[in-house]
């Protein structure tokens, strides 16, 4: 009886020295490295990057446009800051869509033209224009280009991008942009009022 008692001793299982018998801690999942893109709105979103030279083409676009064209088109034009602009009322009076000047989380909605503010950027974001200051940098301030990035990013392959003569390299790179997200863009050098498609933009003229 005392032998048994021995060997069933020298059998169990021993614990072991220095560690602990807690359980182990789930691991975490590591946070994305990339936050998810904005949605989408679902109608197309055309950005225009003008000067005041590209002024009477863009009227002449905005009369051949029927009320109710089932997008929204957002200008950006070269604007004088700290000037109060008139340019809302004018195009109000050449087009039949309604024209708003733009302000800061503005919902983006179809059949509407938002021009931007004097002294501003802007960009599109969760369905909404953002206006930021403007920098005082001349070579820092491109709208045009702020605003197309935007617009890329968000909408892909329903963003639409037109560039109007005079307005040097602004614009250039978001252009780019908006084709290699797969959709349309158009330069001075078409014909106002069509859009090429797929194709690469050609920039003419210059400030």
């Amino acid at each position: 009886m005392g032998m048994a008692k021995k060997k069933a001793r020298r059998g169990a299982a021993r614990p072991t020295r220095g560690r602990s018998a807690k359980a182990s801690k789930p691991v975490e999942p590591a946070p994305n490295a990339v936050a998810p893109a904005m949605p989408a709105q679902p109608f197309a979103i055309v950005g225009i990057g003008m000067s005041a030279g590209g002024l009477e083409a863009y009227s002449q676009l905005l009369e051949s446009l029927p009320a109710q064209p089932k997008f929204a088109m957002v200008l950006i034009p070269h604007l004088a800051p700290h000037h109060h602009s008139t340019l809302p009322e004018l195009l109000a009076e050449r087009g039949r869509m309604p024209v708003v000047q733009a302000t800061d989380m503005m919902p983006v909605e179809p059949n509407k033209l938002y021009v931007i503010p004097p002294d501003a950027l802007m960009e599109l974001g969760g369905g909404v224009l953002r206006l930021l200051p403007r920098p005082t940098e001349q070579h820092i301030a491109l709208p045009i280009d702020f605003f197309l990035n935007s617009l890329a990013a968000v909408q892909a392959d329903r963003a639409v991008a037109v560039i109007l003569s005079g307005t040097g390299s602004d614009g250039t790179l978001g252009i780019r942009f908006v084709k290699a997200m797969g959709w349309r863009s158009s330069s001075s050098a078409d014909t106002p009022g069509h859009t090429s498609s797929r194709r690469p933009a050609t920039r003419t003229s210059a400030c």
